[in-house]
């Protein structure tokens, strides 16, 4: 028995006015729009989240860095967060604690008396940042030497990579790079960190964006026996 063939008009994408098309055309022609729309859609749908901070008018300006950096090394006092329950702002700056890791900051902990933080290049020109609390390191971050970088705009670190799946609240997949660059003059260590990240929200949603944040901590004044040089003159 013969099938009966049954056609449509159709006016739009790819149909000029007055073409027939049978059913299978049909599915044809939908499926081939639907491929054109769908990734017009995700795109309109991706996730542009930017947040940039400017360099705070109230501080001095950013100075000129030597050809090896070397200003930068040193100590600096940390302060505590501002806010109870916020991370003490080395943590930020400096990429401090890994995710997943446990925390030895020790964030509002009133048994801490002082922070320090201390740069410095090991042997090999690697940075290694440390944390003391109350005279103790209890963090050390190394930093390779294929991930630092000076010119006369700054030290440049790159503080963290990753690639493939990111650590977030839902799944996906992407790029994120932070980097920080420092600055120092005679009172502050001035850093600003650069995360850039891109990348697939639920493996489909594509999202990207750049955050820019300023951070300055004081110069550690030169002691001796726990008593400050230049509170002796």
């Amino acid at each position: 028995m013969r099938r009966k063939a049954y056609f449509v008009e159709i006016k739009g994408i790819d149909a000029p006015v007055g073409t027939s098309y049978s059913s299978h055309n049909y599915l044809r022609w939908e499926i081939k729009l639907s491929l054109r729309i769908v990734p017009i859609c995700l795109l309109l749908a991706g996730c542009s989240h930017n947040i940039v901070q400017s360099h705070p008018y109230q501080w001095d300006r950013i100075p000129i860095m030597s050809a090896n950096c070397s200003e930068v090394f040193g100590y600096y006092d940390e302060a505590d967060p501002k806010e109870s329950g916020n991370p003490v702002p080395s943590s930020n700056a400096f990429a401090l604690v890994p995710y997943g890791r446990y925390n030895p900051l020790r964030t509002n902990d009133k048994t801490v008396r002082t922070r320090q933080i201390r740069i410095a290049y090991d042997n090999e020109k690697n940075v290694n940042i440390s944390y003391f609390i109350n005279g103790l390191m209890v963090l050390n971050k190394f930093i390779p030497l294929k991930d630092s970088s000076c010119d006369q705009n700054g030290l440049h670190l790159t503080l963290r990579r990753e690639y493939g799946t990111m650590h977030d609240k839902i799944p996906n997949y992407g790029t994120s790079v932070n980097v920080a660059t420092l600055w120092r003059d005679d009172q502050y260590l001035y850093v600003k960190t650069t995360l850039k990240s891109a990348g697939l929200t639920m493996y489909v949603i594509p999202y990207w964006g750049t955050n820019e944040h300023w951070y300055r901590f004081p110069v550690r004044a030169p002691q001796v026996n726990g008593v400050r040089l230049d509170l002796l003159y």
